[in-house]
């Protein structure tokens, strides 16, 4: 497969073919995000497994399960393993918040 993902490293740790983000003007490679301001790791996409329609699961998320839908499995170049591509709607102090995510299997159940 031909995707990209860009990860976010904050903590600044370099775990692969990371490049430094620029902001406002500062000249960067074309393989660095703009506007980044911290370390970026590629990940490449290896194997995508999809639902359609997407399926419901609960998602744990700071302690709470969530009801929210997976659209696919995700296994990237990183060590992370198959990853859950999931979203859901939790009430937040400014109203519901939308979330876009992808989660290890340990907080996702299905639900249906």
């Amino acid at each position: 497969m031909d995707t990209t993902i860009r990860v976010a490293d904050p903590a600044g740790e370099n775990t692969g073919s990371s490049r430094i983000g620029t902001r406002r003007g500062e000249s960067f490679a074309s393989d660095q995000v703009r506007g980044w301001p911290y370390l970026v790791n590629v990940v490449h996409l290896l194997e995508e497994r999809t639902f359609d329609p997407p399926r419901g699961v609960d998602i744990e998320h700071n302690g709470r399960w969530w009801t929210g839908t997976q659209t696919a499995w995700r296994l990237c170049d990183d060590a992370r393993g198959w990853m859950a591509d999931c979203s859901w709607t939790e009430q937040c102090d400014w109203g519901p918040g939308k979330y876009l995510t992808m989660l290890p299997p340990q907080r996702v159940r299905v639900t249906d």
